[in-house]
């Protein structure tokens, strides 16, 4: 199924409300340990791709944890993200450190970014909030706004390998759509009903890999897959 614009500005609305809902909690703020414990889980990984100068750019960066982590690594990162409150608190603390961090309110289906703008760009652990179809259009813009020869990394779990046989999971799932119902519970929050996608590491380099060159396919200790692509 392909999205049609209304279908596709929709999703993005729907994101936006729920992530602004949400705010900022112990999971997501970048000075929180909990936070940065996702972070340490593709440290090593992402840090093999960073070098000094490196324009990088982090795709539906919440607060900016992995803005600022990939400032620490050497680099000069721009945040994009469909949300204003978490975008709010990442310029508070930005300005609070004295980060170079930049953050912009956009969203992926439009990238507001000039040709070859960025050396890399980072899609860590939230593929499974995108439909296929969009992930499809943002590789597709990424040939132009990441320079010849620059890099997408991906951190994903396979959906197969972490729910197969799970019977409740089946249940959720809805084959025609790779829709899976979900309650996400937020720190202080309560629980919000929404839905994610099935994704496996196969098919995130079959679908990313029609418009960037898969170039690394690798299972981390922590059960994560670090995915690597070059825009040729």
């Amino acid at each position: 199924m392909t999205l049609c614009e209304p279908e596709q500005d929709m999703d993005v609305r729907r994101s936006a409300d729920f992530y602004n809902a949400a705010g900022v909690c112990e999971m997501t703020d970048p000075a929180s340990e909990a936070s940065a414990f996702a972070v340490q889980k593709v440290h090593e990984p992402l840090a093999r791709e960073i070098r000094p100068g490196m324009r990088t750019l982090d795709l539906g960066c919440n607060a900016g944890r992995f803005c600022f982590a990939m400032e620490e690594m050497g680099a000069v990162p721009v945040g994009i993200d469909c949300a204003n409150v978490p975008l709010e608190h990442a310029r508070l603390l930005a300005a609070k450190r004295g980060s170079r961090c930049r953050f912009v309110l956009g969203d992926l289906n439009h990238l507001p970014f000039g040709p070859d703008a960025f050396d890399l760009a980072v899609f860590p652990q939230n593929i499974i909030e995108h439909s296929y179809d969009a992930v499809d259009r943002l590789a597709a813009r990424l040939t132009t706004v990441l320079r010849p020869g620059g890099k997408l990394c991906v951190s994903a779990r396979d959906e197969l390998l972490k729910h197969g046989g799970d019977r409740e999971f089946l249940d959720r799932y809805d084959a025609a759509t790779g829709r899976v119902a979900t309650v996400y519970t937020i720190p202080g929050k309560g629980e919000f009903e929404g839905s994610c996608h099935f994704w496996t590491a196969a098919f995130a380099v079959h679908v990313i890999g029609r418009r960037l060159r898969p170039t690394t396919v690798r299972q981390l200790p922590n059960g994560l897959f670090w995915l690597v692509f070059v825009n040729d």
